[in-house]
């Protein structure tokens, strides 16, 4: 999977990403200057055709709040979704950036935790005592690329996890006016949790073990994933891969038309027959030209940046098409919760992953459930994804106006239209536009 996490990396990084890359993602040319290299790298600027693709069907997700089901126990609902990490992000902050990741690089992880209760908090016993002493379950954002391996079985035909290692990093105290950041491997299995660390001759050593338990030893590892396209058991690989791709090829595309443009913005004086070595050129200068002497200008004929001007649009009109593949209808597998929502209907790749972060949420709820032993299930909501695959409502609605100047389309489809693209406010309706138009004085325009 690792394979492809570098363009990844490089593209959602900007211009300052992609020209650390270097010649990873924009090659040298055989003849050309270790300095006409550096000057091409350092002035390319990158279309970011990824990473605004990937913030646009984020936010397409995420048009609408989450609805909590009434099966949400009360003590998660009040405690647990408003501040849902500990660091007051409430539930839907949190799968905004767990879904974002996911998306990017095909999958991502949620691990659901909780603090161990010492000796001193034993004494601990009703609700209002655990809030006080912070003792409640929260979620941590497990990255893509933190999880370094696994170990699994087959039980019952399910594949379950049976060891996860995570790399993270702890920002701590190096001395009473410093900070460093610490490298740690987090060793998860089934009831117990091990946390890994350097010694000062480079080797690992445990650090510490906590039991995991909520009541009983935990049976299975609280960590989910949420697969955007999955290959497998704990595998991914990016669905916007080929965009990715295609973003990289538009990147040194770019460099290359910007070379030849600032190339061909430079006149060439020839010379034809004039044998002196120095020639001055100036508004107050002349060149003595002998008998059949010639001196002419040599400029680009253009052909060369038109050709790759069309080019550079193609791929632009590639790259969007791709883009917008998220949102095209196809079959899909569902499960039967995801069948009885959606009818069964045919939905969009970007439906089936909004519904895939719906299932994995649930799953999240079912651990704080278990952690704060209310049961096996705490819940469900429900996501409500924008999937309409309009992209360009302005321009769509000028096709609209232009079919109703025609005769084609009512006023008031017209008004509907607009209205569903958000171009005129839900709290008013046709009946109320068209007296307050038949109200205006001839020739007013409102």
């Amino acid at each position: 999977m690792a394979t492809h996490w570098p363009l990844i990396d490089a593209l959602l990084a900007g211009t300052a990403g992609m020209r650390a890359a270097g010649r990873r993602y924009l090659p040298k040319r055989r003849l050309e200057a270790d300095e006409d290299y550096a000057v091409r790298l350092q002035t390319a600027t990158l279309y970011p055709a990824f990473s605004e693709t990937v913030g646009t069907m984020v936010g397409r997700v995420f048009t609408k709040p989450f609805q909590y089901g009434d099966n949400i126990p009360q003590a998660i609902l009040a405690d647990i979704i408003p501040d849902v990490d500990m660091e007051r992000r409430s539930l839907q902050e949190f799968a905004r950036l767990w879904f974002e990741d996911a998306l990017a690089f095909g999958i991502s992880f949620a691990l659901v935790l909780a603090p161990e209760m010492d000796a001193n908090l034993a004494g601990v016993a009703t609700r209002s005592q655990e809030r006080a002493a912070g003792l409640r379950p929260y979620v941590k954002l497990v990255r893509h690329d933190q999880v370094i391996g696994w170990q699994s079985e087959l039980v019952g035909g399910t594949e379950r996890l049976t060891q996860v290692r995570i790399r993270e990093f702890v920002h701590e105290a190096a001395s009473e006016y410093a900070m460093q950041w610490t490298e740690q491997i987090l060793v998860l299995e089934p009831g117990a949790a091990h946390t890994w660390r350097k010694d000062a001759q480079g080797r690992w050593q445990r650090a510490s073990r906590t039991l995991m338990s909520a009541g009983k030893p935990l049976a299975d590892i609280p960590l989910v994933a949420l697969y955007t396209k999955r290959t497998g058991f704990m595998t991914a690989e990016p669905p916007l891969l080929e965009l990715a791709q295609l973003n990289a090829k538009h990147w040194w595309l770019q460099s290359s038309m910007d070379r030849l443009i600032d190339t061909a913005c430079v006149p060439i004086l020839a010379l034809v027959g004039v044998t002196d070595g120095d020639v001055v050129i100036g508004a107050n200068s002349a060149i003595n030209l002998p008998p059949g002497g010639d001196a002419r200008y040599v400029e680009h004929s253009g052909a060369a940046i038109a050709a790759g001007r069309q080019a550079l649009k193609d791929l632009e009109d590639t790259i969007r098409q791709a883009g917008a593949k998220l949102l095209q209808r196809s079959d899909a597998t569902m499960t039967a919760a995801q069948a009885r929502e959606e009818a069964a209907r045919e939905i969009s790749r970007l439906g089936v992953m909004a519904q895939s972060l719906e299932d994995a949420l649930d799953i999240v709820l079912d651990w704080f459930a278990r952690w704060m032993n209310l049961g096996e299930e705490g819940g469900n909501l429900s996501i409500h994804a924008n999937l309409d695959p309009d992209f360009a409502p302005t321009e769509s609605m000028q096709v609209l106006l232009q079919m109703s100047l025609g005769g084609k389309l009512s006023d008031a489809t017209l008004f509907a239209e607009a209205q569903r693209r958000g171009l005129v406010s839900d709290d008013l309706t046709w009946e109320i536009e068209q007296a307050r138009i038949g109200a205006q004085p001839d020739g007013e325009v409102g």
